[in-house]
């Protein structure tokens, strides 16, 4: 039998409302016009080395264990890919709706977790792919094993084993009996680290780190935070924007002011966002922004291995301060704080803790729950303590030449999900000199999804000219 899940992976499975997804994707702009048939054949030699793609989630019986990836005896490439042409003009425009229908759609559940869509008829002789793929598969930084193969080689001969016949899936009581058996030797383990852990805790608990922690998390838990127009419960379609910076422009505001480039993009996104509240008459003084940023927990020598393997940061973005540089020591700040009391890992280990209390049985009944509409809807209620309110990802990529199907990939643009209780996400990604950004949004929420995009370019202006005033 194949690998077990882990309870975040598998969490990931069910943390899905009637109305959303639980898959994300991307956007890849091709250069030239690329036919259906050549795309078909890339990528049947390249999914041979992405086990994920033909692998599907074999469920233990009452969810006494997590599921396994076990390889599927049914799979065909055909069910996965698919291709369209665009109207004229085919026009940027056209290819954000095209890929927000596609990701407004329920991935099917009786093959492996993903698709693949050829758009062509784009202007200016170009074409497009659309991926999406489950969140259980792999997390941003996960992702990276995916461009390796996908886009960063050429295809591969089809081996002789690509065509042998696979077995069929494990029966139920097989699962339910491996599943029993794993989670046996899983107690063991847990109960043979009892002692060490307690007293690691301890330790924890008495060290700086920790009192450091604590005090990073009750800056963001005290925070006012301000719940947006944006901020819907999911709805059943989302709506999708990019923009793109030249990454050397914020390298150099990074340097200027010993940042990173993360630290940047929320400056930036912080300044767009206190500005569209004034846009609103929305009150800002002495309020913030509450957001989550995902941290990559995978260890030295784990960088490209897929699944997920990354917690969630709450950073509280201030929106009262006047001077855009301002905003950007605060946040540079607060971030190095994070990062030297290892707040990121002590969240990590907590929801690890929380997942395993509720046992795979009942975890898929709590997730479904909160993710539920009615939930979000009552979390959403006016009154209600407002928590975070956008999930920003920075997945940075290494500068590799990109291709498909022997054609150059000119840009890629992430896409993320919503996420429920918040409504609303923001990915970011490296391709060549640029920095790629995407929105995600209930389309519920989307009304003002172009002024955000301007106004976050607005900002980007603004505060390379505070930081290189000509």
């Amino acid at each position: 039998m194949g690998e077990r899940l882990s309870a975040y992976d598998a969490s990931l499975l069910h943390f899905v409302s009637e109305l959303g997804f639980g898959h994300t994707g991307s956007i890849s702009l091709v250069d030239g016009e690329l036919s259906f048939d050549e795309f078909r054949r890339d990528l049947e030699a390249k999914v041979q080395d992405l086990p994920r793609f033909r692998q599907v989630p074999a469920f233990v019986p009452l969810n006494l264990a997590y599921p396994t990836w076990e390889y599927d005896p049914q799979f065909n490439l055909s069910k996965h890919i698919d291709h369209v042409h665009l109207d004229a003009p085919g026009s940027w425009q056209q290819v954000l709706d095209a890929a927000a229908q596609y990701l407004s759609t329920w991935l099917p559940k009786d093959r492996p977790y993903w698709s693949a869509r050829l758009l062509t008829g784009l202007e200016n002789n170009q074409s497009a792919v659309l991926f999406r793929y489950h969140h259980a598969i792999m997390d941003g930084v996960g992702a990276e094993a995916f461009q390796r193969v996908m886009f960063e080689g050429d295809a591969p001969p089809i081996r002789p084993e690509s065509n042998q016949a696979i077995p069929a899936l494990p029966s139920a009581s097989a699962r339910l009996f491996r599943g029993l058996r794993d989670n046996v030797i899983t107690g063991l383990r847990v109960v043979s680290r009892y002692p060490a852990n307690t007293i690691g805790l301890a330790q924890w608990f008495r060290s700086e780190d920790a009192r450091e922690t604590f005090r990073v998390r009750k800056i963001f838990k005290e925070a006012e935070g301000i719940r947006f127009p944006f901020n819907t419960p999911s709805c059943g379609s989302i709506n999708v924007a990019t923009t793109r910076f030249l990454l050397e422009d914020l390298r150099a505001m990074r340097r200027a002011h010993d940042a990173t480039v993360n630290d940047v993009l929320l400056t930036i996104i912080g300044r767009a966002v206190q500005r569209y509240a004034k846009e609103h008459n929305i009150e800002t003084a002495g309020k913030v922004m509450k957001v989550q940023i995902p941290v990559n927990m995978r260890k030295e020598g784990e960088a490209r291995n897929m699944g997920n393997v990354a917690t969630l940061t709450p950073v509280p973005i201030p929106l009262y301060f006047e001077n855009t540089l301002d905003l950007l020591k605060y946040i540079s700040e607060y971030m190095r704080a994070v990062k030297k009391c290892r707040a990121s890992l002590a969240t990590h280990r907590t929801i690890g803790a929380i997942l395993f209390c509720l046992t795979p049985m009942f975890a898929p009944i709590v997730q479904r729950w909160v993710a539920s509409v009615k939930s979000q809807r009552s979390s959403m209620q006016p009154g209600k303590k407002v928590g975070a309110v956008m999930i920003i990802s920075n997945v940075p990529r290494r500068p590799a030449p990109l291709r498909i199907a022997g054609r150059p990939v000119t840009m890629r643009y992430p896409i993320g999900g919503t996420t429920p209780h918040i409504g609303i996400g923001c990915i970011a990604m490296t391709c060549g000199p640029w920095l790629g950004i995407t929105f995600s949004i209930n389309t519920t929420g989307a009304a003002d999804i172009d002024l955000l995009i301007s106004l976050i370019e607005q900002s980007q202006e603004e505060l390379q000219r505070a930081i290189s005033p000509r």
